[in-house]
């Protein structure tokens, strides 16, 4: 599979089949996770897989209680190793480029899982602590994402917002869209006909503006006509 389609066909699942997944596909997912890019290349993610009913149950219990999670017959926990990171980059290694590295291990697990025919679900909101007691978490160490894991069986429609919507150039908020005034990066280069495809559209958007101002001027011109032809009427 492309990593194209990976991305675009990824679902955050809620309902999953009953049938178990064998723990050398998730394997293959965890080795996708440790290929993430990491602060200073720490890899200070720790994965831990939990199958067993009951400690799911309790977990979810944590998770505010998002109950769909159990239909999942695994739950994947990424918890960070703390104190390398606090040694090398402070409070700023322990806080952010802990959760930074993880998050992005996180994201590698679900486009290989999506690659394998596999489905997630990424949980966020849960109690930290406790989940940490949950799973016997030594000290130094933080839980920073849950994901749900398994076979779905029914998906959600996509939705996004048009890209324009969040790209700025040079600084946020400006929204430039003249793209010749941008250098192109070898990507961008790669894939100059999109690059072109954007351009005509943003023409086009700029010329439909142009010509409905125009269209309100004739318009304007026309109403001071008539309001003087009316006057000139009510003179005589």
């Amino acid at each position: 599979m492309e990593v194209e389609k990976a991305i675009k066909d990824r679902r955050s699942v809620r309902k999953y089949d009953d049938k178990d997944v064998d723990n050398a596909l998730i394997m293959e997912c965890l080795d996708a996770g440790r290929y993430a890019p990491s602060s200073g290349n720490l890899q200070n993610w720790r994965f831990v897989i939990v199958k067993n009913k009951e400690l799911k149950e309790k977990i979810v219990k944590l998770c505010n209680r998002q109950y769909w999670a159990l239909n999942a017959p695994a739950l994947i926990i990424i918890c960070a190793e703390l104190k390398r990171a606090k040694r090398m980059y402070g409070s700023k290694g322990e806080e952010l480029y802990s959760v930074q590295n993880c998050a992005a291990a996180t994201e590698n697990i679900m486009l290989r899982a999506q690659e394998l025919g596999l489905c997630t679900g990424w949980i966020g909101a849960f109690d930290e602590n406790a989940v940490g007691e949950e799973i016997r978490v030594e000290e130094g160490n933080r839980v920073v994402t849950i994901l749900a894991l398994g076979y779905g069986k029914s998906f959600s429609v996509l939705r996004r917002e048009p890209l324009e919507n969040f790209v700025f150039f040079e600084q946020f908020g400006n929204k430039d869209r003249d793209l010749r005034n941008i250098p192109l990066e070898k990507a961008a280069k790669q894939n100059i006909g999109r690059v072109k495809d954007l351009m005509e559209r943003f023409k086009r958007k700029r010329e439909e503006k142009k010509k409905k101002k125009e269209e309100s001027k004739e318009v304007e011109k026309s109403l001071e006509e008539k309001t003087k032809i009316l006057e000139e009427v009510k003179e005589k």
